[in-house]
């Protein structure tokens, strides 16, 4: 009876074009189970699987993260650039427009000297 199982099996496996050695079939009443390829890695191949699964997305994060940081501190410099900037041309209207009042108010008083 197993030996007539096991042809049921191959001929399955080989319909559904599964390899054998994924496929076992118990020595009890017509167990078959069909394992799949990856159960025949090793310990190492897994831990390396899992690190690459956990530290690829982690990486993309993190690189993520650290570009929107830069561009927010690169923003932050800029706008201080820029209030510095605006600040001096402030200040130098100010200034012209002082030495500009000294000068019209020297022509309109020539008998007072500044």
């Amino acid at each position: 009876m197993l030996a007539n199982h096991a042809r049921c099996v191959a001929a399955f496996a080989a319909d559904m074009q599964i390899p054998e050695r994924n496929i076992q079939v118990a020595s009890r009443i017509s167990t078959v189970k069909l394992t799949p390829a990856i159960d025949h890695m090793k310990a190492r191949t897994y831990l390396i699987l899992m690190a690459v699964a956990i530290l690829v997305p982690a990486a993309l994060i993190m690189a993520a993260g650290l570009s929107m940081l830069l561009q927010w501190e690169r923003d932050s410099r800029i706008r201080g650039v820029e209030e510095a900037a605006r600040a001096t041309v402030q200040m130098v209207d100010r200034e012209i427009a002082v030495t500009d009042a000294r000068r019209d108010g020297i022509r309109c008083f020539p008998g007072r000297a500044a």
